[in-house]
């Protein structure tokens, strides 16, 4: 006999959430990565200024091979900086970076 429910799923196991690391590959004490998109930062005791923090641009994540890359010698001399070519998924990205001039952005073909 069926119960009409449909077919009985069994939930998925979480895999363990990953340790960050900082550029010199020390571990981020508190921050883990428990799914693909989701970063997750536990503070010890209260820090009002922490919101102010977060949304200021270099305390964004930056993918372990964007650093990697941006770090090959040579790349500083040749203008190719983080600061200069941000690493980012949005909805849009930077096609022309003229320092402290211009900055042109145009749709993302791969932004979903």
């Amino acid at each position: 006999m069926s119960s009409g429910r449909g077919p009985q799923r069994t939930p998925a196991r979480r895999p363990a959430a990953r340790s960050i690391r900082f550029a010199n590959r020390s571990r981020a004490a508190g921050a883990t990565a428990p799914e693909k998109h989701l970063l997750r930062i536990r503070l010890q005791g209260k820090y009002p200024q922490w919101k102010y923090w977060m949304q200021m641009t270099f305390m964004a994540p930056v993918p372990w091979e964007a650093d990697a890359f941006y770090a090959q010698p040579g790349m500083a001399e040749r203008g190719m900086t983080l600061d200069q070519w941000p690493v980012g998924t949005g909805p849009y990205m930077v096609t022309t970076f003229e320092k402290d001039r211009r900055i042109v952005m145009t749709r993302n073909p791969n932004y979903r």
